[in-house]
């Protein structure tokens, strides 16, 4: 009686191992670039809220807050599929005197797949701060 031949086992088993190994890196680099994303948005909404306090009124607040953002998104070579940045300009109306705040939020949809799988996926990052205005200094609405 002859036996089973155990020659093309090894073989497969390579190939299960190497599509394993590859699936396991794909998910890594996943996870790397939506921690990256995270950390750009944050960095983008600290900044915006602090360029947005740096201005007299809240039109220029709101330029100001977007351009600096979309820099920060920009500089960390972020590449967001779509991307809003929203602040929250109420502390422009509280009288001098008062402290007044302004909070910003950044969005950034990032593309996941980068042609590691068959599938689209995308990661939502997003990032808000608060700034605080100067309390003696003029501003208006």
């Amino acid at each position: 009686m002859k036996g089973r031949s155990d020659a093309g086992n090894a073989t497969i088993e390579f190939a299960i191992g190497v599509v394993v190994i590859i699936g396991f890196v794909a998910v890594i680099l996943a996870l790397g670039r939506s921690v990256s994303a995270d950390g750009a948005t944050a960095q983008a909404a600290r900044e915006a809220a602090r360029a947005a306090t740096l201005q007299r009124d809240a039109t220029q607040a709101r330029q100001a807050a977007q351009q600096t953002a979309y820099q920060v998104l920009q500089g960390q070579e972020i590449d967001c599929a779509s991307r809003s940045v929203s602040a929250d300009l109420s502390g422009f109306t509280v009288p001098e005197g008062a402290t007044g705040a302004v909070t910003v939020t950044v969005e950034c949809v990032v593309d996941l797949d980068g042609d590691l799988w068959p599938w689209d996926m995308a990661y939502a990052a997003t990032g808000q701060a608060t700034s605080v205005l100067d309390t003696y200094r003029g501003r208006s609405t």
